[in-house]
């Protein structure tokens, strides 16, 4: 870009994985020419109680035309993406003949013969956060590239939480005008 002309010498910023990080209930990854995976993130998301993050991986035409291209490409995208869903084996390639491991938490990938996958082979959990802090630090060239549903849990949201106490305050009488200037915390000044 202008501002950096000589290119940026910074770690590249993982929107998903700070998402994570700050514990959003719901966070995904898509791909701006997969509309069929894109739109089910997207449905999903806006179903979603809580808070939600969807990163969409498009083309900047003036900036980086070219940057998502082998994610992409059908001659390579399969070789390149992990497609993640949960409850199913974290396998990719494609002849499907690559997965990921975890030894000693930590991620590895592993190659097999298609359709024989290791039984060691992590099978996706997007109720799990660690599991999904790790998996949306995945990039190339060490690993594929992960695309889907990140995390998806249930909780409470913020405005949920909110009305219950303000329902809780309004059902007390221990915070009524009244009751407060005339409990033990009250003073007269004379």
């Amino acid at each position: 870009t202008k501002s950096t002309p000589a290119g940026s010498i910074d770690y590249p910023f993982n929107p998903a994985r700070f998402a994570v990080g700050l514990d959003c209930t719901f966070v995904a990854r898509g791909l701006d020419n997969d509309i069929p995976g894109t739109t089910a993130i997207l449905e999903r998301a806006a179903r979603h109680n809580g808070t939600t993050f969807v990163e969409i991986f498009q083309k900047c035409v003036p900036f980086s035309d070219k940057e998502f291209d082998p994610l992409k490409d059908p001659a390579t995208r399969e070789d390149v993406l992990l497609r993640v869903e949960h409850g199913k084996p974290l396998v990719f390639g494609t002849r499907k003949d690559r997965g990921i491991v975890f030894k000693n938490f930590r991620p590895e990938v592993v190659s097999f013969e298609p359709g024989l996958p290791p039984a060691d082979i992590a099978v996706y959990d997007e109720t799990n956060a660690e599991m999904a802090y790790l998996i949306s630090g995945f990039s190339q060239p060490e690993f594929p590239v992960p695309v889907g549903v990140f995390r998806s849990t249930d909780k409470p949201s913020f405005e949920e939480l909110y009305y219950e106490q303000v329902r809780h305050i309004g059902d007390t009488k221990e915070h009524e005008l009244e009751t407060l200037l005339a409990g033990p915390d009250a003073w007269e000044i004379k």
